[in-house]
């Protein structure tokens, strides 16, 4: 729609500049009319970089990326835009689901020339630990686990390897503080300790916090008319090397939902998750569920399913519900709580910058320059921004004028 009315507006009216700002204006006020537009860009975007950019060249790739930046410069609150699109980016690069990573790179150097460097960072960040990472898990390899002969022993003899993705904190959409403390199968387990006591003989001082929500495991399941290289979530693999294996006497050959979650420790919501991926799921029941139902109850009882089949030998266990969707209400409210609390910091931290430099002001000129700052991230009313210098007054950081109560003062 953007293109037919830019050709009639060159065509018919040379370009007119007042009606290129009256239509422009309406496509902003249009745009933002539709409160998820933010989320929908992403997703847009997300599927063509996954699946849709697959049957097209590179030149119509790129035509496309362009035409979604011209919907992102209408977008009024860019940095919701931001919190989804570091959500999806983040879940490409872990589950390595880019067609390509030159598409990846065009979309982030499209919006630092859109928007600059600042808003790009973290997103360039993900990108160096991701590299960064992949580097050191050849050299952990290829130093630790290719000489110690009980990694041999734990793979029959057969070369093991692990590849980790070290992530900063700062860069990735993750709660820094919630460690998700789970019980490790042997094999796990020996493989965690020994990259943390490698990993930190080469980083002193650093500290890791495992994810195993974001990993996959390859194993081989023997049934008895096949044997099958399985890849599958780190908590799938978890429950099947903890329970099901056949060099464990202690092991029984069925499970309740309970017993499963008392040995594990994997969170509830994601042990149903899972649960369902490897019992429920038609193309890859490697367990038997009993009863057989899509809904997980707690005495629900979960065995070896013998009669297992595949015509494939390589197989891929899917996550239930994995794929990115649109947020339901309760998830959108809560992506919005994490921008408001970050729109709070970013106003009060560019009001200390203004009144740092300024020294002393006047609140509509205050006020001025805090909506240029903020800007290119997001629109601040004017009550929102007097609730934050009232913030920072009751903080010590500014006072007001005993004369001229309009007028602040930076206190250093």
């Amino acid at each position: 729609m953007k293109v037919k009315y830019d050709n009639v507006i060159k065509k018919s009216f040379n370009n007119n500049p007042g009606i290129i700002r009256t239509t422009e204006s309406a496509f902003s006020e249009f745009i933002n009319k539709n409160n998820r537009i933010s989320e929908y860009l992403s997703l847009f975007i997300d599927d063509g970089i996954k699946k849709s950019f697959k049957d097209k060249t590179p030149e119509e790739c790129e035509d496309i990326l362009d035409k979604a930046i011209v919907v992102f410069r209408f977008i009024k609150d860019k940095d919701i835009f931001e919190k989804y699109y570091k959500n999806h980016l983040a879940k490409r690069l872990l589950q390595q689901k880019s067609l390509s990573n030159d598409y990846e790179m065009s979309m982030i150097t499209k919006l630092k020339n859109e928007i600059g460097s600042s808003f790009t960072a973290k997103f360039e960040g993900m990108f160096k630990d991701i590299k960064l990472s992949q580097d050191f898990s050849i050299e952990f390899c290829k130093n630790v686990l290719s000489k110690d002969e009980e990694a041999k022993q734990i793979n029959n003899g057969r070369k093991l390897e692990i590849e980790t993705s070290v992530l900063t904190g700062n860069f990735w959409p993750m709660p820094n503080n919630k460690v998700i403390d789970i019980n490790y199968p042997p094999e796990l387990a020996f493989l965690k300790e020994k990259f943390e006591s490698y990993y930190i003989s080469k980083h002193h001082g650093r500290n890791l916090t495992w994810g195993p929500n974001f990993g996959a495991v390859d194993i081989r399941m023997h049934y008895p008319k096949k044997t099958y290289e399985v890849n599958m979530p780190t908590y799938a693999a978890v429950i099947i090397l903890s329970l099901f294996r056949d060099d464990d006497e202690d092991c029984k050959e069925e499970y309740t939902f309970n017993e499963i979650y008392d040995i594990t420790n994997i969170p509830k919501s994601e042990l149903i998750r899972h649960l369902q991926s490897i019992s429920v799921a038609a193309k890859t029941r490697l367990l038997k569920k009993t009863p057989m139902s899509r809904d997980i109850n707690p005495e629900d009882k979960f065995s070896i399913n013998d009669k297992f089949h595949s015509s494939a030998t390589k197989i891929k266990v899917l996550t239930v519900s994995s794929t990115n969707k649109v947020e339901d209400d309760k998830e959108r409210h809560a992506t919005l709580e994490v921008v408001e609390r970050s729109r709070v910091l970013e106003a009060q931290a560019a009001i200390v910058r203004i009144m740092k430099a300024r020294r002393n002001l006047a609140h509509n000129e205050l006020l001025t320059e805090v909506i240029k700052q903020l800007s290119n991230r997001f629109k601040p009313s004017p009550i929102f921004i007097k609730q934050r210098i009232e913030d920072l007054i009751e903080k010590e950081y500014l006072m007001r004028d005993e004369e001229e109560r309009n007028v602040y003062h930076y206190l250093a």
